[in-house]
Protein backbone atom coordinates (compact mmCIF):
# COMPACT_ATOMS: atom_id res chain seq x y z
CA UNK A 1 0.00 0.00 0.00
CA UNK A 2 2.96 2.44 0.96
CA UNK A 3 4.59 1.23 -2.06
CA UNK A 4 1.95 2.13 -4.60
CA UNK A 5 0.70 5.37 -2.54
CA UNK A 6 5.05 6.54 -3.27
CA UNK A 7 4.14 5.68 -7.24
CA UNK A 8 0.72 7.20 -6.90
CA UNK A 9 2.69 11.00 -5.52
CA UNK A 10 5.75 10.29 -8.23
CA UNK A 11 3.19 10.36 -11.05
CA UNK A 12 1.05 13.34 -9.38
CA UNK A 13 4.91 15.68 -9.60
CA UNK A 14 5.41 14.47 -12.93
CA UNK A 15 2.18 15.30 -14.26
CA UNK A 16 3.00 18.90 -12.34
CA UNK A 17 6.14 19.11 -14.19
CA UNK A 18 5.29 18.07 -17.36
CA UNK A 19 1.93 20.96 -16.60
CA UNK A 20 4.69 23.69 -15.63
CA UNK A 21 6.95 22.64 -18.69
CA UNK A 22 3.73 23.33 -21.08
CA UNK A 23 3.39 26.57 -19.81
CA UNK A 24 6.24 27.92 -19.95
CA UNK A 25 7.27 26.80 -23.47
CA UNK A 26 3.63 28.31 -24.59
CA UNK A 27 4.72 31.34 -22.74
CA UNK A 28 7.66 31.63 -24.09
CA UNK A 29 6.12 31.37 -27.57
CA UNK A 30 3.62 34.10 -26.92
CA UNK A 31 6.34 36.04 -26.02
CA UNK A 32 8.34 35.49 -29.05
CA UNK A 33 5.24 36.31 -31.19
CA UNK A 34 4.79 39.69 -29.42
CA UNK A 35 8.49 40.66 -29.54
CA UNK A 36 8.68 39.71 -32.95
CA UNK A 37 5.39 42.06 -34.21
CA UNK A 38 7.84 44.79 -33.00
CA UNK A 39 11.70 44.35 -34.19
CA UNK A 40 11.26 46.23 -37.72
CA UNK A 41 10.64 49.19 -35.40
CA UNK A 42 14.26 50.68 -35.21
CA UNK A 43 17.93 48.94 -35.99
CA UNK A 44 18.88 49.61 -32.71
CA UNK A 45 15.25 48.30 -31.26
CA UNK A 46 15.83 45.10 -33.44
CA UNK A 47 19.55 44.17 -31.93
CA UNK A 48 17.93 44.54 -28.31
CA UNK A 49 14.64 42.10 -29.72
CA UNK A 50 16.58 39.86 -30.81
CA UNK A 51 18.96 39.70 -28.24
CA UNK A 52 15.89 39.31 -25.13
CA UNK A 53 14.40 36.85 -27.20
CA UNK A 54 17.42 34.76 -27.79
CA UNK A 55 18.41 35.05 -23.94
CA UNK A 56 14.75 34.33 -23.10
CA UNK A 57 15.46 31.20 -24.94
CA UNK A 58 18.10 30.26 -23.60
CA UNK A 59 16.89 29.69 -20.52
CA UNK A 60 14.36 28.14 -21.51
CA UNK A 61 16.21 25.18 -23.11
CA UNK A 62 17.02 23.78 -19.91
CA UNK A 63 13.66 23.25 -19.11
CA UNK A 64 12.68 21.16 -22.02
CA UNK A 65 16.03 19.11 -22.29
CA UNK A 66 17.07 15.64 -20.41
CA UNK A 67 20.40 14.22 -20.51
CA UNK A 68 20.21 10.64 -21.22
CA UNK A 69 22.57 9.56 -18.26
CA UNK A 70 21.67 12.03 -15.86
CA UNK A 71 17.63 12.78 -14.95
CA UNK A 72 17.63 13.83 -11.35
CA UNK A 73 20.67 16.23 -11.40
CA UNK A 74 20.19 18.03 -8.30
CA UNK A 75 23.60 20.89 -8.17
CA UNK A 76 23.28 23.87 -10.30
CA UNK A 77 23.72 23.22 -13.89
CA UNK A 78 26.36 25.11 -15.84
CA UNK A 79 24.95 27.30 -18.91
CA UNK A 80 28.20 28.74 -20.17
CA UNK A 81 29.02 31.50 -22.74
CA UNK A 82 31.52 31.88 -25.19
CA UNK A 83 31.48 35.81 -26.43
CA UNK A 84 34.73 36.94 -28.06
CA UNK A 85 33.68 40.94 -28.44
CA UNK A 86 31.23 41.79 -25.55
CA UNK A 87 29.30 39.57 -23.29
CA UNK A 88 25.84 40.84 -24.72
CA UNK A 89 24.03 37.53 -23.75
CA UNK A 90 25.49 37.05 -20.67
CA UNK A 91 24.72 40.77 -19.41
CA UNK A 92 21.12 40.27 -20.58
CA UNK A 93 20.71 37.46 -18.62
CA UNK A 94 21.46 38.78 -15.38
CA UNK A 95 20.12 42.39 -16.22
CA UNK A 96 16.73 40.72 -16.68
CA UNK A 97 17.20 38.12 -14.43
CA UNK A 98 16.06 35.27 -16.82
CA UNK A 99 18.04 32.48 -15.17
CA UNK A 100 15.67 32.16 -12.48
CA UNK A 101 12.76 30.98 -15.02
CA UNK A 102 14.51 27.47 -15.24
CA UNK A 103 12.64 24.75 -13.39
CA UNK A 104 16.30 23.49 -12.70
CA UNK A 105 19.59 25.85 -10.64
CA UNK A 106 21.35 26.73 -13.47
CA UNK A 107 25.01 28.59 -13.16
CA UNK A 108 25.45 31.45 -15.89
CA UNK A 109 29.45 31.15 -16.12
CA UNK A 110 31.63 32.47 -18.87
CA UNK A 111 34.17 30.69 -21.19
CA UNK A 112 36.96 32.36 -23.34
CA UNK A 113 37.70 29.05 -25.94
CA UNK A 114 36.16 25.11 -26.42
CA UNK A 115 39.05 24.06 -23.77
CA UNK A 116 37.67 26.72 -21.39
CA UNK A 117 33.77 25.12 -21.80
CA UNK A 118 35.36 21.40 -21.27
CA UNK A 119 37.42 21.90 -18.09
CA UNK A 120 34.18 23.66 -16.54
CA UNK A 121 32.00 20.88 -17.54
CA UNK A 122 29.71 23.07 -19.18
CA UNK A 123 25.83 21.14 -19.65
CA UNK A 124 25.15 23.96 -22.38
CA UNK A 125 27.52 26.68 -24.21
CA UNK A 126 25.92 29.40 -26.27
CA UNK A 127 28.71 30.69 -29.41
CA UNK A 128 28.27 34.24 -30.83
CA UNK A 129 28.96 34.70 -34.70
CA UNK A 130 33.01 36.40 -33.59
CA UNK A 131 33.92 33.11 -31.37
CA UNK A 132 32.86 30.62 -34.45
CA UNK A 133 36.85 29.88 -35.40
CA UNK A 134 38.29 27.09 -37.19
CA UNK A 135 39.54 26.19 -34.25
CA UNK A 136 36.76 25.93 -32.25
CA UNK A 137 34.98 24.28 -35.26
CA UNK A 138 37.62 21.65 -35.38
CA UNK A 139 36.80 20.88 -31.50
CA UNK A 140 32.79 20.91 -32.09
CA UNK A 141 32.52 17.35 -32.27
CA UNK A 142 34.05 16.47 -29.00
CA UNK A 143 31.47 19.35 -27.26
CA UNK A 144 28.82 17.97 -28.65
CA UNK A 145 29.46 14.91 -26.90
CA UNK A 146 28.74 16.18 -23.50
CA UNK A 147 27.12 19.15 -24.01
CA UNK A 148 24.25 21.32 -25.41
CA UNK A 149 26.09 23.74 -28.08
CA UNK A 150 23.99 26.54 -29.22
CA UNK A 151 24.90 29.71 -32.02
CA UNK A 152 23.13 32.24 -33.71
CA UNK A 153 23.87 32.22 -37.26
CA UNK A 154 23.40 29.18 -39.80
CA UNK A 155 26.55 28.42 -40.72
CA UNK A 156 26.77 27.07 -36.44
CA UNK A 157 24.96 24.75 -37.55
CA UNK A 158 27.00 23.46 -41.18
CA UNK A 159 29.83 23.53 -39.01
CA UNK A 160 28.64 20.83 -36.77
CA UNK A 161 26.93 22.65 -33.99
CA UNK A 162 23.65 21.41 -32.63
CA UNK A 163 21.48 24.12 -32.15
CA UNK A 164 20.99 28.09 -33.54
CA UNK A 165 18.84 30.48 -33.01
CA UNK A 166 18.90 32.20 -36.40
CA UNK A 167 17.15 35.49 -37.08
CA UNK A 168 15.36 35.79 -40.10
CA UNK A 169 13.57 38.97 -40.97
CA UNK A 170 11.40 39.99 -38.23
CA UNK A 171 11.41 36.67 -36.22
CA UNK A 172 13.76 34.00 -34.78
CA UNK A 173 13.95 30.80 -35.82
CA UNK A 174 14.82 27.44 -33.83
CA UNK A 175 17.35 25.39 -36.34
CA UNK A 176 18.28 22.22 -35.24
CA UNK A 177 20.43 19.80 -37.05
CA UNK A 178 19.25 16.41 -37.10
CA UNK A 179 22.51 14.79 -37.26
CA UNK A 180 24.14 16.14 -34.55
CA UNK A 181 20.76 15.47 -32.69
CA UNK A 182 20.53 11.42 -33.30
CA UNK A 183 24.04 11.17 -31.72
CA UNK A 184 23.42 14.17 -28.71
CA UNK A 185 23.38 12.91 -24.99
CA UNK A 186 20.44 15.50 -24.96
CA UNK A 187 16.68 14.74 -25.89
CA UNK A 188 14.54 17.67 -26.35
CA UNK A 189 11.40 17.29 -25.47
CA UNK A 190 7.99 17.20 -28.07
CA UNK A 191 7.13 20.31 -27.27
CA UNK A 192 10.24 22.10 -28.23
CA UNK A 193 10.86 19.60 -30.99
CA UNK A 194 7.28 20.35 -32.37
CA UNK A 195 8.35 24.76 -32.75
CA UNK A 196 11.85 23.64 -34.25
CA UNK A 197 12.86 23.75 -37.95
CA UNK A 198 15.49 20.70 -38.60
CA UNK A 199 18.60 20.05 -41.32
CA UNK A 200 20.92 18.23 -42.66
Amino acid sequence: MCFQSKKLTLEVWQKVLNMKRYFFLHAFILLLAAISATVKAQQSEDFSSATTIRSTFLMHIVNYSRYDKDNTQSSAIPFCFLEQQSTTYYQTIFDKGLSRSTLHPIEIVQVVDADDALNKQCRYLFVDEQSETDLFISQMPQLNKTMVTIGETRNFIKSGGLMSLVEQVDKIKIVISKDVYETSPVKFSALLLKHANFTG
